[in-house]
């Protein structure tokens, strides 16, 4: 595989590449979102503290630049982002003492929901386990499934076998697994 180009964000928490093989083209990025973001959602903008408004705008800033990243690939070409999206999409989820702190009864709309809809894009743990929460946080009063790879839907549609695993935990090194 070759490196044709390479994207990164201002904020540092969008790192996008398109590989080029004899066999094709593929595009592949890691993303880092800032934490907490299940507190207000991709449309809640009432109440919002200093810190909630700061991570709001960088969320919104680093799936803007992610869907542009998308849109400005070659057509056809298969594509797979990684990483913390720090958000998570159902009760299923996450497992919390006060669940209604995170899913209220009216639902927020979630910033990965919108990405996953605007760029036609699969959440593959989600797609694979329906109901299987594979949690990749765990804390002492709550774990949630932070961590995604949201693939492509022409990749996804394409493939004939799909398998998953989350990975173990190293507390030493990492809070996620």
């Amino acid at each position: 595989w070759s490196l044709l180009r390479s994207s990164c964000n201002d904020e540092g928490s969008f790192i996008g590449t398109l590989l080029g093989s004899a066999d094709g083209l593929l595009a592949v990025a890691s993303v880092y979102l800032p934490p907490g973001l299940d507190l207000f959602g991709f449309g809640d903008l009432d109440c919002l503290d200093s810190k909630k408004r700061k991570s709001r705008k960088e969320a919104l800033a680093t799936y803007d630049f992610a869907k542009r990243w998308v849109k400005s690939l070659p057509s056809g070409v298969k594509w797979i982002i990684g990483g913390d999206l720090n958000e998570t999409r159902s009760k299923i989820d996450r497992n919390s003492e006060i669940i209604e702190l995170y899913f209220p009864a009216v639902p927020r709309l979630k910033f990965v929901d919108s990405f996953l809809a605007t760029c036609n894009g699969v959440d593959l743990w989600r797609t694979l386990y329906q109901f299987s929460p594979g949690h990749t946080r765990k804390g002492q009063s709550t774990s949630a499934r932070l961590d995604y790879f949201i693939v492509s839907q022409d990749w996804f549609s394409s493939s004939l076998s799909l398998n998953m695993v989350v990975g173990q935990a190293f507390e030493h090194l990492s809070d996620h697994q």
